[in-house]
């Protein structure tokens, strides 16, 4: 497991949500099961060359402006309908890789979900160019255990 400063090097910069979607199953044969912030997306992720990397996404029609022009004044109804579809996380990452795939590791040391704090967030990661865009695809390196008890995966498709 080597770190690979050449894969490393391809993620630097800022990369805009273009597609999030949950899959059932893995693979070629994975069926699409949801787009969890529907056909229009909102996020960025950043990777700086000192290695560090933020993310931020969430569904665009919880982007829309609140009740109030201040934060800190605004209803516990408004900043839960904002807050509960919003995922932010940061830290300081890194690439690699292992069986003729790039992983990258995010240790978390900021998140809105305080439950990430202290976690290592790791992504199986592609990358892929159409019409002159150079697109990043992530996945989780684990399936996601679903409300269902279904076990799905979900990718993140970004440029």
């Amino acid at each position: 497991m080597a770190d690979t400063p050449k894969s490393q090097a391809k993620l630097i910069g800022c990369w805009k949500l273009v597609k999030f979607q949950v899959f059932l199953g893995d693979g070629p044969d994975a069926l699409p099961l949801s787009q969890p912030h529907g056909t229009e997306t909102f996020g960025r992720i950043m990777f700086s060359k000192e290695g560090w990397m933020s993310a931020a996404l969430t569904p665009p029609e919880r982007a829309k402006p609140i009740s109030t022009e201040d934060w800190s004044m605004a209803s516990d109804e408004d900043v839960l309908w904002v807050a509960r579809a919003f995922t932010a996380y940061m830290g300081p990452y890194r690439a690699y890789e292992r069986n003729n795939e790039l992983i990258l590791e995010c240790n978390v040391e900021i998140a809105l979900d305080p439950s990430w704090i202290g976690s290592m967030q790791k992504r199986r990661v592609t990358f892929s160019e159409m019409d002159g865009k150079k697109y990043m695809t992530l996945k989780p390196t684990q399936f996601l255990v679903l409300p269902v008890s279904t076990v799905s995966e979900s990718e993140m498709q970004l440029f």
